[in-house]
């Protein structure tokens, strides 16, 4: 059973985390959520999604984490639930396409393949990578695994499941392997086409060359009209496809809510009487420790806890660490605080402390402890004179005495933990066995701290329940440490000044309910308009969380572009007043939509298109003029460049640096005299051929490989010279042509 959980914990909790649902492992009939409509949610290619299997699919997948943790009352908080429901729902649609090609294809993993990936000659990585699939010689043990698999009826069931899930993701991996090879496979050079480019790239010339810069054209003669823009978005609107899902533009302007002068002035007073308070409470008493609970931010308190001066605001730290005991530090405002405090106590601390720990219980805790709590005292006394002797070695106390043993590098042992979190540590080791929270512990990480490493002593747990034997382990080098009675503050906004704000807001919102009142109102008032592109599902605005309300609108069929929403959005500490400004639909950007986005830069390459336009139209009314390289460099007042070598896969084309089509026209023509214009990219070119001579024969087998190698490369089939097994583009582009109706919003 070993290795199948060394597949486990090195790769099956991540996976179940970010809810990848390779399989349906049922565990009941969890249908929690379900309000009994079976709403249509979802259409891949024509696969439908209700509302009840999707329901399902999530209570299967927190079924399968909870059985990975162990832990059957594991709850799942709403950022865990929105990404567990992303990742079903990306694996719902990356199976839907992929497995309609997969089934369209008759692609398969025979049984005798699935053996083969790791008991045969091709092991899949998965097994191959792990370590505890090796001999000592580092080479991965077919026998081994062998005989881990004949023992599958004897595997208990959560070591099952694991195997069941990672043989599925194999097979998984192999099919799409198997698909991916096909579409590597398609990229082929035709053996004659190789020879040919080869016989031209075997040719070289040497040839004259005049040139009319495209930058030669002034900024007067580009008159840019309409018509330039859509000829130029037709010839290149696959650069402006939206191959994502549907996007929403807002903008926005925010009211934050900021404390006002009055707010600033009320904090600086209620400061002021804390600091009174505080002055005239004495150390160690309880009217101290109710004190900073009452009037401090919870952040900050007063216990038995050590912090270095860093860990306070850099200001107050410095006045810290400059105080003696029993110093007092002046309230000082720090930004959105005031701070203020006492210095209690100094010592030179470690940061971290290692311990391990045993329990021996009396039978106050549990009736299945025999012991009374007289014999766990004489037990737990004996064991600990023990080890003080040096009779008796901490993990055989462990393994002979201890009534719960816990899984760690060596017997007991609780790894590294920071200093003042033990108590913390060792309650949370009683409330997972118990499920029940306890205070057991208070007091043992000060009594770690002053006992030296490689000792140990005895902690009485509360009520005569029994006793922790600790050994401190390790620490870490002693630094100046501090316990502190810290008052902190905020300053806030108060109720009046928050309904000023709201009601700005809300002023705002109802003189300006059309985008042309909206954009001229924030003009006018000087604000900034913010921007934001979400997502259907997206619960956030430019980071902002609780804004699922705002996207669910922006995204509703009643809302058009130019709509205002109708109400005033609060998010975290401001209110927003939003507009929808475009809808980007999956597909093509429609021009208006290019025009309007800076990122596509269409103006400038308009303008481009425009100058070449412009420069080939001149060069076509010189070529009639010329009858030699010589009369072209005349009538442009230019001198004729000689370019000694030139050939089909030359580095650069002289001077001009690289110039493919001109290269390619120059070194295959057959023409004597003056060839051009020939439109290359950084100008308009003439040239003509001097001479042409024979280069070093290339092999039309190496260019028909490298030219296959460079396509498939510049897909993303190969990376590094490795074949990828997965490749990320193709089933990107199956998953960006899939015809996807989503309306999941209409639950979430």
């Amino acid at each position: 059973m070993g290795i199948i959980g060394s597949i486990r914990k090195h790769s099956w909790i991540a996976v179940a985390i970010v809810g990848i649902a390779i399989i349906a492992f049922i565990i009941g009939d969890l249908t929690k959520r379900n309000s009994g409509a079976d709403l249509g949610m979802a259409e891949v290619n024509g696969v439908t999604l209700n509302r009840i299997q999707f329901e399902n699919m999530i209570n299967r997948e927190e079924a399968k984490i909870r059985l990975y943790a162990q832990d059957p009352s594991l709850s799942f908080n709403s950022e865990m639930e929105k990404a567990l429901r992303d990742s079903l729902w990306a694996n719902f649609v990356d199976e839907t396409v992929i497995n309609e090609q997969l089934k369209k294809l008759g692609l398969v993993v025979s049984d005798a393949e699935e053996k083969d990936m790791y008991t045969g000659e091709f092991i899949h990585p998965l097994f191959m990578q792990n370590p505890q699939l090796r001999d000592s010689a580092g080479q991965y043990n077919r026998a081994l695994m062998a005989s881990q698999m004949k023992a599958y009826n004897q595997m208990d069931t959560l070591n099952r499941l694991y195997w069941n899930e990672t043989k599925k993701m194999v097979c998984t991996d192999r099919l799409r392997q198997k698909y991916a090879t096909l579409v590597y496979s398609g990229f082929y050079m035709p053996q004659p086409i190789a020879k040919q480019i080869a016989e031209y790239g075997s040719k070289g010339v040497n040839v004259s060359v005049v040139s009319m810069p495209y930058a030669q054209v002034n900024d007067a003669e580009v008159n840019v009209t309409d018509a330039d823009y859509q000829k130029y978005y037709d010839e290149h609107k696959e650069d402006y496809r939206n191959w994502n899902e549907e996007m929403r533009m807002l903008e926005y302007v925010t009211f934050v809510i900021n404390p006002s002068a009055k707010d600033f002035a009320a904090a600086q007073d209620s400061a002021m009487s804390a600091w009174n308070n505080l002055r005239n409470t004495p150390d160690n008493s309880k009217e101290l420790s109710r004190l900073v609970k009452s009037e401090s931010i919870k952040e900050y308190t007063y216990d038995s806890t050590y912090h270095r001066a860093s860990y306070y605001p850099a200001a107050f730290g410095e006045k810290v660490e400059a105080a003696g005991v029993g110093s007092e530090i002046e309230p000082m405002q720090i930004g959105d605080k005031w701070f203020m405090g006492r210095v209690m106590n100094i010592e030179n601390r470690p940061d971290s402390i290692r311990t391990s720990v045993m329990f021996v219980f009396s039978n106050k805790l549990s009736s299945s402890f025999q012991r009374d709590s007289a014999r766990a005292d004489v037990l737990s006394d004996s064991i600990l004179s023990e080890l003080n002797a040096g009779r008796l070695e901490f993990g055989a106390a462990v393994e002979n005495f201890c009534d719960l043993k816990l899984k760690g590098e060596t017997p007991g042992d609780l790894n590294w933990q920071k200093d003042g979190t033990l108590d913390l540590v060792y309650n949370s080791i009683f409330e997972q066995v118990f499920k029940a929270q306890v205070n057991f512990f208070k007091g043992i990480n000060e009594q770690a701290m002053k006992t030296s490493a490689g000792s140990h002593f005895r902690f009485a747990l509360p009520d005569e329940l029994g006793y922790a034997i600790v050994k401190v382990t390790e620490k870490t080098l002693p630094v100046k440490k501090y316990r502190m009675a810290v008052i902190a503050q905020e300053i806030r906004a108060s109720n009046e000044t928050v309904n000023e704000i709201q009601n700005a807001a809300y002023k705002f919102l109802s003189e300006n309910r059309s985008a042309k009142a909206f954009e001229e109102a924030a003009r006018k008032q000087n604000m900034q308009v913010m921007t934001a592109y979400v997502h259907r599902m997206d619960d956030r605005v430019n980071g902002l969380d609780n804004a699922r309300d705002i996207v669910k609108w922006a995204f509703n069929a009643n809302t058009k572009v130019g709509d205002v929403n109708g109400d005033v959005a609060a998010l975290d500490n401001l209110y927003a007043v939003v507009m929808l400004k475009e809808v980007y639909q999956k597909g093509y950007y429609t021009l208006a939509q290019v025009r309007a986005n800076p990122s596509f830069n269409i103006d400038q390459a308009v303008r481009t298109e425009k100058r070449i336009e412009i420069q080939m139209a001149k060069a076509e009314k010189l070529a009639k003029q010329c009858k030699n390289i010589q009369d072209m460099a005349s009538l442009l007042n230019d001198s004729v460049m000689v370019i000694d070598s030139i050939s089909l896969f030359a580095d650069r084309f002289g001077a001009f640096g690289m110039e493919p089509k001109v290269q390619a026209v120059a070194s295959v023509s057959k023409a004597n005299g003056l060839i051009g214009p020939i439109k290359g990219a950084r100008g308009v070119y003439f040239v003509q051929v001097n001479n042409r001579f024979d280069m070093q024969q290339m092999d039309p087998e190496q260019l028909r490989m490298g030219q296959e190698y460079n396509t498939r490369r510049s897909i993303g089939m190969t990376q590094r010279g490795r074949y990828l097994s997965m490749d990320r583009r193709i089933f990107w582009w199956l998953r960006s042509n899939a015809n996807v109706e989503d309306h999941r919003d209409i639950m979430y």
